[in-house]
């Protein structure tokens, strides 16, 4: 059948041929082994981005249910809130409230700010217990700083660490 052509004749539709049947191969296997594969990744990634979901909605309730509170006016003094959780934190561990003063407050166009400082003193590993208990628990403000500092007592010559905390909390002006 193919003896009337010529060598390179030959060549050329084997080679047609070939690309022909590159083109038929592509459509029946590779084409839905490509498909598949590019799902599955998609899928991957999908799944990675669901992990941490739980986690996701679990802070987003909490942070729904400190607008609420906040918006609901219902809300227990954030002052009693953080004594009472300190106190209980501190009955435990080797650490002490220093001082609690009174809240700083800021007024800006429709809401409050109110900033309360507490000091603690104890050992390292105490105070932070006690910060990671009180960044935990507090449901009506946050914890906006820590910073921890040693002061040396000039009479007993003994060198002290402190925590100082900063706790924040925002609340609708009420005057408008």
């Amino acid at each position: 059948m193919f003896e009337q052509y010529s060598f390179q004749k030959k060549n050329n539709i084997l080679a047609a041929a070939f690309v022909l049947a590159v083109v038929i191969a592509y459509f029946l296997a590779f084409d839905k082994t490509i498909s598949l594969y590019q799902e599955n990744t998609g899928l991957k990634m999908t799944r990675q981005q669901a992990e941490g979901a739980p986690e996701k909605i679990k802070a987003l309730k909490i942070k729904k249910e400190r607008i609420d509170q906040l918006l609901s006016g219902n809300r227990q003094s954030l002052r009693k809130e953080i004594l009472e959780k300190v106190s209980g934190q501190l009955q435990s561990r080797p650490a002490r409230l220093v001082s609690f003063a009174a809240p700083v407050e800021v007024e800006e166009q429709d809401v409050i700010m109110e900033t309360y400082e507490l000091i603690l003193e104890g050992k390292y590993t105490a105070l932070l217990q006690v910060t990671h208990a009180l960044e935990q628990e507090i449901k009506s403000g946050h914890l906006s700083s820590v910073s921890l500092y040693t002061q040396q007592e000039r009479e007993s010559r003994q060198t002290k660490l402190y925590a100082r905390l900063m706790i924040q909390s925002i609340r609708e002006n009420e005057k408008k």
